[in-house]
């Protein structure tokens, strides 16, 4: 080997060593990962369940989308569709899904055929950088009360935040037609979400005041005449699609009956189910808590939460414990656990119907009346 490459060899080793060492000591003295602790689950015992849903839902795993009829919910269903899913939204008679994925979103009915494609699309939070004039906005989408037709977002025009010159149409998409058409023109910016009214005459929405506040308003579609709203609670016979409902609900129950929580009491954590009447809680499941010594505080196993299925009995979570993570379904009714094969999202229609029971207001929208525990 000639010595030229000889010293280059052994200078990278050394730089390779230097750098190892390196990291050793800032884990070691600044992040202190000596001192991590994983959190454990204590006696936890899988079993092979059957949960049910009393509506139809979807559930995306392995890259393969499934479809489920009200029933059992078996895990030995055939796929009706294959590709990556970011968000999807899912109609209320829960025939049909809106699939988002890489800027397009794409139409199927509940045997995986695609009705439609939409590829001129932002991001499901869509940043500054990403919005045009003429594209839609992926997170802003309404199907109506009646599953006959879907509303999206579009930034007719588009200058930058919070510009005057913004405007925004309402597109319609009728699914027995597939005619895909202007169902408004807004001559301002609608703000994150609108809403339809049930009987389909008009849309609420949000707008910004010259002054940067945020108002409500309502958009008659006859007239394309719009009025501003003097209180929150003046939304009458609006439909409300929740979205985010794995997030709104905050691991409450769609009724509002039940909470999934996690206590960390002397390093035990326990996960409970509480109803909203006050009962004991019921004991899900038990383990103790992890530590990061860098952030010098503990954490859960259940640290990213969860949200419940269709029925209010059986709640979805995450668990990270024991050195891996487990994808779980938890009975609130009887204590079991069923694992799950790998990661999988489940996807259904949470509305107004639902959850009749929310709040509404300027600043953050519209969003479930939900309880917080009681420890």
């Amino acid at each position: 080997m000639p010595s030229r490459i000889r010293t280059w060899l052994l200078r990278l080793l050394l730089l390779l060593l230097l750098a190892a060492t390196a990291f050793a000591l800032l884990q070691r003295y600044f992040f202190q990962s000596h001192l991590d602790v994983a959190p454990r689950l204590v006696a936890l015992r899988a079993d092979r369940f059957v949960p049910t849903t009393p509506k139809p839902l979807f559930y995306w795993t392995h890259d393969s989308l499934y479809y489920v009829p009200a029933g059992p919910i078996t895990f030995r269903e055939k796929p009706i569709w294959q590709g990556a899913v970011e968000q999807a939204y899912v109609a209320p008679n829960g025939q049909y899904i809106l699939v988002y994925a890489q800027r397009t979103l794409l139409l199927l009915n509940r045997r995986g055929q695609p009705l439609f494609t939409l590829d001129n699309c932002t991001k499901v939070i869509a940043l500054q950088e990403d919005r045009r004039s003429g594209r839609f906005l992926s997170g802003n989408i309404q199907w109506s009360p009646d599953s006959r037709s879907f509303l999206i977002a579009q930034d007719r025009t588009w200058v930058n935040n919070f510009s005057d010159q913004n405007t925004t149409t309402i597109w319609q998409y009728t699914v027995a037609s597939r005619q895909f058409t202007p169902l408004v023109h807004v001559d301002e910016e609608v703000v994150d979400d609108f809403y339809p009214t049930h009987a389909g005459q008009g849309l609420y929405y949000r707008a910004a005041t010259p002054e940067g506040d945020l108002i409500y308003k309502y958009i008659a579609l006859a007239t394309g005449r719009s009025v501003a709203l003097a209180q929150e609670d003046s939304l009458a016979g609006i439909f409300v699609n929740f979205e985010d409902y794995k997030f709104q609900f905050a691991q409450n129950s769609y009724d509002l009956a039940k909470v999934v929580y996690g206590t960390n009491q002397q390093d035990t954590v326990v996960v409970y189910s509480q109803a909203s009447d006050g009962s004991r809680p019921q004991p899900l499941l038990v383990g103790t808590a992890g530590y990061n010594a860098f952030k010098n505080r503990s954490y859960s196993y259940l640290a990213n939460g969860g949200y419940f299925l269709p029925g209010n009995r059986y709640f979805v979570a995450e668990l990270h414990a024991d050195g891996q993570v487990r994808f779980v379904v938890l009975d609130t009714e009887q204590p079991r656990v069923r694992r799950l094969a790998g990661p999988t999202t489940f996807f259904f229609s949470i509305t107004s119907l639902d959850q009749a029971h929310f709040a509404a207001n300027r600043t953050n929208g519209i969003s479930p009346a939900v309880q917080y525990p009681r420890y």
